[in-house]
Parts: structure tokens; C-alpha cells; sequence
């Protein structure tokens, strides 16, 4: 095992974890796909047929816990066969010092977007609360971006990104989103799942959205995509 690949491992860098995971799970016909973002570690375990849930659980979990990752808090394990639409079974744990601890998965993922007044303070265009929503959406749907994605076969595809960043205006009821990262962005898909977010806080202080790209600060931002949002949504929710 190359030591550079361990340690970035125990940074918690995904391509590095997944390396390590599917240098075991692979001989056994299953694939692991690795997100880490903001202290949640995912890991989606994929197979011709559905991986063993009891078996799984216990050879990740253990394999987590050697690496002893200080940057994560919670880790979601997920199972499905591959080409199924949804996942067949899902386990949550919380990481601390004493090590992991199951947790129920909706329990989990109640704070996902902080405080219960969030939406309502950012439908009426707070600043601060718009700028907690987005970036939560916008991690959420890099997660699931990096999970679809090709796990490394080699040392050498195992690439380090630094994590995204997230900048606001809010030009009178158009809402400016300027996303700064080196990983792939695909514009329109990625434009379209974000607009389904924020169709959540839409009102007539957030009635459309622009979506921007930049690689890094010095950059000039490219402009991807501008929708507007549908307001009728919430009241079908």
C-alpha cells in the first residue's frame, strides 16, 4: 500500500478511501463509490446483485475506524445493485473520540439545513440564510455527483480537491450563484437539480436564479444557466 495514498486516506480523501475499500470489495464483485463533504463520509456500496447488508456494514465500519479519520462526524452507508434507481438499504453512524455509534437515518438528517426558520428567513431574501441554504444544496448535490462518478483503479487517478465555495448576490429577485472549484460541473443537469432546491425558497424576494462557475479567486466566473423558480411548488409540499 503507497503511504501517500494512506495518509490522504486519513485525511479523509475520497478517491484515496474508495482505493483503499475496492482494493477488498471488488474481488468480491462490489463497488465502492466515496463521498466526504462538510464531515459526512457516504459511501455507496454497488454490486450485481445487492451487497450483503450485515456483512458490509461490519467491513466498512472496521475499515473506517482503522483509518481513524478525524475530519468525519457521521458516516452513511448505502447498498443497491447496480443500475437500480433507488438504494435497498441505508445505515447511519456518528464518529467520535470513543469511536462509531448507529444512529437512525432520519434522525441524521434533520439538521441538514440548520436552523427550522431558515427557510422562511431566506425566502424573504436574508442574506445569511440564503447563503447556509445554497451551500447546503450545493454540497448535497456534489455528493451525489461524486458517488456517480468512476471509483479509482490506481494510485495515480486518486486527485485531492479542495473543497467548493460558494458566493451570493441577490440583484434585486435574481439570486447570483458563483460555485468556485476545480471538480466537473455538469452545467445544465447541474443547474436544473439546483433549481429544484430552490424552488423551495422561492417568493417574491427570490424569484430567479444565475448559476456561475469559477476554477479559483483570480478567475473570471463563466455563466452556466439562469431559470426562474416555481413558487406553486411549496404549497404542493
Amino acid at each position: 500500500m503507497s503511504q501517500q495514498v494512506l495518509e490522504l486516506a486519513q485525511q479523509g480523501n475520497a478517491d484515496a478511501i474508495a482505493f483503499l475499500l475496492n482494493r477488498t470489495l471488488k474481488p468480491q464483485g462490489i463497488e465502492a463509490k466515496v463521498a466526504n463533504s462538510d464531515a459526512r463520509l457516504q459511501i455507496l456500496l454497488e454490486g450485481l446483485d445487492t451487497p450483503d447488508e450485515t456483512r458490509m456494514v461490519s467491513l466498512v465500519t472496521q475499515g473506517v475506524q482503522k483509518l481513524q479519520i478525524a475530519t468525519v462526524s457521521q458516516l452513511h452507508i448505502y447498498g443497491k445493485q447496480t443500475g437500480g434507481k433507488e438504494t435497498a438499504w441505508k445505515r447511519s453512524f456518528q464518529q467520535d473520540s470513543t469511536g462509531l455509534t448507529e444512529v437512525n437515518l432520519e434522525e441524521a438528517a434533520t439538521d441538514d439545513f440548520g436552523q427550522g426558520n431558515l427557510l422562511a428567513l431566506a425566502r424573504e431574501g436574508d442574506l445569511n440564510a440564503l447563503q447556509t441554504y445554497v451551500e447546503q444544496a450545493v454540497e448535497d448535490l456534489l455528493i451525489q455527483a461524486r458517488a456517480l462518478r468512476p471509483a479509482p483503479t490506481d494510485e495515480e487517478e486518486v486527485i485531492t480537491h479542495a473543497d467548493p465555495k460558494v458566493f451570493l448576490a441577490l440583484e434585486e429577485t435574481l439570486l447570483q450563484v458563483t460555485i468556485e472549484t476545480t471538480e466537473f460541473l455538469d452545467g445544465p443537469a447541474f443547474s436544473a437539480d439546483l433549481g429544484k432546491k430552490l424552488n423551495m425558497i422561492a417568493s417574491p424576494a427570490v424569484k430567479a436564479f444565475e448559476l456561475y462557475k469559477r476554477k479559483h479567486s483570480a478567475a473570471q466566473p463563466f455563466f452556466i444557466q439562469r431559470l426562474v423558480l416555481d413558487q406553486s411548488l411549496q404549497s404542493r409540499l
